[in-house]
């Protein structure tokens, strides 16, 4: 995510200088041209919303009028104030519509950097092909350790039944099925 340098940094077009070195304190604005930066900033990125193009992830810290800092809240206003003017002395209406699309903005920047993410994460999977071919060549010689004949087989252990308990399967057989009836038969209550 942004922060708020990286704003003030976009807004010099170039990082903070004291003579040649890097300095980590953002410029010293006034209290207008704060608000006319996020003012214009927040402005640029609601219409590019609105239009389908993609959101500056600055957009995601600009002040809100729920913040614990009560210089964000009154910032919040100010810039809402100037985004959406009224010709009423309340600021109920502007703050109201910089909450909807502040929080619009907020979810696209969220749902953006999503998208680019998995897109990340999807390039950086190989693809089937890549993996088979990482693989190489067949080599028998150097092959796996394991039998490609698959497993030895070991015959399942049977016990052998008696004449005495197969003696009414047999004769079941002996007369076709059927219990010594002849013909197509009829219905009687299996004897097993």
């Amino acid at each position: 995510m942004s922060t708020y340098l990286d704003f003030f940094n976009r807004l010099h077009r170039g990082p903070y200088s004291n003579s040649g070195k890097r300095s980590l304190k953002p410029p010293a604005f006034s209290k207008e041209g704060i608000t006319n930066a996020w003012a214009e900033l927040l402005r640029r990125e609601i219409t590019a919303l609105y239009e389908d193009l993609d959101i500056d992830p600055c957009a995601y810290h600009g002040p809100r009028q729920k913040s614990r800092n009560p210089h964000e809240a009154k910032l919040a206003k100010d810039v809402a104030q100037l985004l959406y003017p009224s010709p009423s002395h309340s600021t109920l209406p502007a703050l109201i519509k910089y909450h909807h699309d502040h929080t619009l903005l907020r979810r696209t920047v969220v749902a953006q950097q999503t998208i680019v993410e998995q897109r990340r994460m999807y390039r950086s999977k190989p693809t089937l092909k890549e993996r088979i071919l990482t693989q190489g060549p067949w080599d028998e010689a150097n092959g796996p350790p394991w039998r490609l004949d698959g497993v030895p087989a070991y015959p399942m252990p049977v016990k052998v039944s008696t004449e005495s308990s197969l003696a009414p399967f047999f004769d079941h057989l002996m007369h076709d099925g059927g219990f010594g009836v002849d013909g197509p038969g009829e219905k009687i209550k299996e004897p097993y």
